[in-house]
């Protein structure tokens, strides 16, 4: 156990620099589309209240209030896009969390493999820093979340706003409802999803690391399979004439789908790396 967690340590101390400029871009980025978007806002406001000589009351009744949630829904691009760009880091680390070993000289990989410690320890330490990281950046939202809220309460007058908490914002807004779903269900299917998608992606690469060209072929064919598997349950919902199945009975479908093929995907990767990955 102490030599997993030192490995799963040392997979993330890898990552820390890029992962703290993710970091500083979600920050800076939704920042600044609050503010911007709050002061266009308030700047457009002024000007129609001067324009046409309303009051507060007035201008409410005429335009509406607003919320922190019209900003998020006005802004959705400064914050969607670090978000994405987070996922498309963590994606490309996915793949590189491997292929790295073999880079320069004198290769890690060496060195790796002949830790004294199973190596099924260096599979899971892999995917074990690939969730944190995930859970990581899940995480550094919802605590930037309210920071953002307390910007726009600063920016935004009160009696023009309405209130809205934070939990409320988390339900509504949709890349949220991503991020952390209401109910169980979704939150396994989600990051079960996201889980298997990881397990596979590491199946597919040590298929190419163990046999080179006829494992990357038996890779392209792997991900062929699974993927229609996967689009059996979305068959059925496409031809609702026919289906006498519930949403929630699909995504039960799905996910008892996505258990099997991880399980199956982490049982192949386990014995390509115990018996099949060379240096």
């Amino acid at each position: 156990m102490n030599r997993f967690v030192k490995l799963v340590h040392m997979e993330i101390s890898r990552f820390w620099k890029l992962y703290a400029a993710l970091f500083v871009i979600t920050v800076l980025t939704q920042g600044a589309g609050v503010f911007f978007q709050a002061r266009a806002y308030m700047n457009a406001r002024n000007r129609d209240m001067e324009t046409e000589l309303l009051t507060d009351a007035q201008y409410i009744i005429k335009y509406g209030s607003h919320s922190f949630y019209n900003l998020l829904m006005d802004t959705s691009f400064w914050f969607i896009a670090p978000i994405a760009l987070s996922a498309a880091a963590l994606l490309l680390y996915t793949v590189f969390i491997w292929y790295r070993e073999w880079m320069g000289k004198n290769s890690f990989i060496y060195r790796l493999l002949m830790i004294p410690t199973a190596r099924r320890n260096i599979y899971l330490a892999k995917l074990t820093a690939i969730m944190l990281l995930v859970f990581g950046l899940v995480a550094f939202q919802l605590v930037i979340l309210p920071i953002e809220k307390l910007i726009y309460d600063w920016m935004i007058p009160s009696g023009l706003s309405e209130p809205m908490t934070i939990l409320e914002l988390i339900h509504y807004y949709p890349p949220f409802l991503i991020l952390t779903p209401n109910n169980f269900i979704d939150f396994m299917l989600i990051y079960g999803l996201g889980l298997t998608f990881v397990i596979i992606i590491f199946t597919v690469i040590l298929l190419e690391r163990s046999y080179r060209l006829k494992g990357f072929l038996a890779g392209l064919l792997y991900l062929l399979v699974i993927g229609l598997i996967m689009l059996i349950p979305l068959f059925t919902l496409a031809n609702q004439m026919k289906s006498y199945l519930y949403p929630v009975e699909l995504a039960s479908m799905e996910l008892i789908l996505a258990l099997v093929i991880g399980l199956l995907s982490a049982w192949l990767g386990l014995y390509l790396v115990k018996n099949k990955v060379t240096v």
